[in-house]
């Protein structure tokens, strides 16, 4: 009977990475300059374990002054840095939010108490001579800067290898 058919032996389980998403957006096109806003329909949240969550309808806006979930993770917000742009997920409260830091990596990264899920949407650098963002629009994957009266003022100077000098 049963054993004369074609069985399974092993199924194949798919397990969707942390980081995928859909319609992601990641902007600084408004005053305040140390804000970054984040929207998404969906994206993938991993936590220490290597589990998942989707999130959908996310926006939210990380803003430099304030401390924790919305803001940053830890220190203070400096000139000439890299701040990493993270979609947050509490599971206990199901509470969606966001992270800037320093930390480019989910194992350097501090999260909020409760706050378990993380992703990186995106980047951004602060200029040179205040504590401020660049204009920069992201859609996707793909991001270009933005030239502005007050901050960006003129597109950063590409090196050959890709590098980025501001």
């Amino acid at each position: 009977g049963t054993s004369s058919r074609w069985r399974q032996i092993n199924p194949v389980v798919t397990t969707p990475i942390g980081g995928l998403f859909s319609n992601l957006t990641l902007t600084n096109g408004a005053t305040p300059n140390t804000q970054l806003v984040g929207t998404a329909n969906a994206f993938t949240l991993q936590d220490s374990a290597g589990n998942v969550v989707r999130r959908t309808s996310l926006n939210c806006t990380a803003d430099s002054a304030v401390a924790g979930a919305g803001g940053l993770d830890t220190g203070s917000f400096t000139v000439s840095t890299w701040y990493s742009y993270w979609f947050i997920y509490n599971p206990a409260t199901n509470t969606d939010s966001c992270l800037l830091s320093t930390a480019s990596a989910f194992g350097s990264l501090t999260l909020p108490s409760g706050y378990t899920f993380a992703a990186r949407a995106g980047w951004n650098r602060t200029i040179a001579g205040a504590a401020q963002f660049n204009r920069v629009m992201q859609k996707g994957s793909r991001a270009q800067y933005v030239v502005s009266a007050s901050v960006t003022t003129a597109l950063p100077v590409l090196l050959w290898d890709g590098r980025i000098v501001l």
